[in-house]
């Protein structure tokens, strides 16, 4: 009967136990950020009497971003004021006044934005709608600015700024401008993007033909009738001549006449020989393209000679 009381209790002495030590954990962080905070905003005080505003202003920034509590929103208001930056002083002194518990803070937050507003200076970055391409980007030296900003008249501290825009396949555009430290009112209005030109690939120029000085003429077939082969004809003329003298001299010859018989024999071997020569001339006499012969010799009862074979 006592069991399930006693374990209810067991659970909620744990519970409490962990609640206390997150609590404890979360107050020792706490008071660890109070002492980092408060270490700044110290640093910042002695930073200020030095007249080294640029530093003081931005340890006070640091400060506020571990606690950013109203007293050092409103340090910070003032650093700004001093360093000529009214509309980062402004916008300090009006985050004070949302956070503010102290009615005597309160009052002096109060004061300086009375006296900072009329002062100001505003930049209205104007964006036509026919300028607002797909991803357009439009920035303030080089923080973007939220399109709800867009044409409307923003607070900006004096100086020289650079309002840029750019945008996914298009050219950026960029363009500098001065801001009078109060009281101005200047407008820049944001164009329309160019588009990127297009990489377009290289093209080589065809390859251009050899230029010919002279006429190219065809290729003559080689001619058959080469000076061998006109040699070979008339080598062969005469041994067809001396054929002709030694079978007269022959068909003439008698068993008295012996001389006669002997100048037939003669003509008939210097006939056979020319014969031959003029054989051999012609084949090699040949033109290049000609087809291959052949040399035989024949004996025969009237005689030796040579047999050609192939084609002439």
């Amino acid at each position: 009967m006592y069991r399930p009381r006693a374990t209810a209790l067991r659970s909620i002495v744990a519970i409490d136990t962990v609640i206390t030590l997150v609590v404890l954990s979360t107050a020792g962080q706490a008071r660890a950020q109070s002492a980092d905070a408060e270490a700044l905003f110290e640093q910042g005080n002695r930073l200020m009497a030095e007249s080294r505003l640029a530093e003081a202003c931005e340890v006070f920034e640091a400060s506020r971003r571990i606690e950013p509590r109203a007293g050092t929103l409103i340090r910070l208001g003032e650093c700004r004021e001093a360093n000529h930056q009214l509309a980062s002083a402004w916008a300090a002194y009006k985050d004070a006044l949302a956070r503010v518990k102290d009615p005597r803070k309160r009052d002096v937050a109060t004061t300086h934005v009375q006296d900072i507003e009329p002062r100001l200076s505003h930049l209205i970055v104007e964006i036509a709608d026919s300028a607002r391409v797909d991803g357009l980007v439009v920035s303030r030296s080089g923080s973007a600015l939220d399109p709800g900003l867009w044409n409307q008249a923003i607070p900006v501290d004096g100086g020289d700024l650079v309002v840029a825009a750019r945008a996914p396949g298009f050219q950026d555009w960029r363009t500098p401008i001065s801001v009078p430290e109060a009281g101005a009112t200047l407008t820049i209005t944001v164009p329309r993007l160019i588009p990127s030109a297009p990489i377009e690939p290289v093209v080589l120029p065809p390859p251009v033909p050899p230029i010919s000085l002279l006429p190219v003429e065809p290729d003559e077939p080689a001619s058959r009738w080469t000076a061998r082969r006109k040699a070979a004809v008339g080598v062969a003329a005469a041994g067809v001549v001396s054929l002709a003298v030694a079978a007269v001299l022959g068909s003439e010859a008698s068993s008295l006449d012996h001389g006669r018989a002997v100048y037939a024999d003669v003509g008939l071997g210097v006939g056979t020989g020319a014969i031959a020569a003029a054989a051999a001339l012609w084949l090699l006499g040949a033109p290049p393209d000609a087809s291959t012969t052949a040399l035989a010799p024949t004996v025969s009862t009237s005689g030796a000679g040579l047999a050609v074979t192939g084609r002439f």
